[in-house]
């Protein structure tokens, strides 16, 4: 679910919610089957699908982060900046060469 939803939601209570589950039960099946909260692994995921669009497309950092579900450029930013400490340009740059 996670990888045909993730451009969309990246809420916990939205998965809990499609698996008519709750958000704690949900939780502990994500910390016994992968030793992480479900938060952790959404977020992980959404940076693996961010990372894949700045590399291989040709897309704008805005067009991204509009794609991706985020409300403004600053806070597509601030998310990718503080998981990779780096910012998307920069991301890209580095990596495309």
């Amino acid at each position: 679910m996670l990888e045909v939803k993730i451009r969309t939601y990246q809420r916990v209570e939205d998965y809990a919610d499609f698996l008519k589950i709750s958000r704690a039960h949900l939780n502990n099946i994500s910390k016994k089957a992968f030793g992480l909260p479900v938060s952790i692994i959404i977020k992980e995921r959404l940076l693996t699908e961010i990372k894949r669009e700045l590399l291989f497309t040709n897309k704008s950092v805005k067009e991204i982060c509009f794609e991706m579900n985020f409300s403004d450029v600053s806070n597509f930013i601030r998310f990718f900046k503080k998981h990779t400490e780096i910012n998307p340009n920069e991301y890209r740059l580095k990596y495309t060469k």
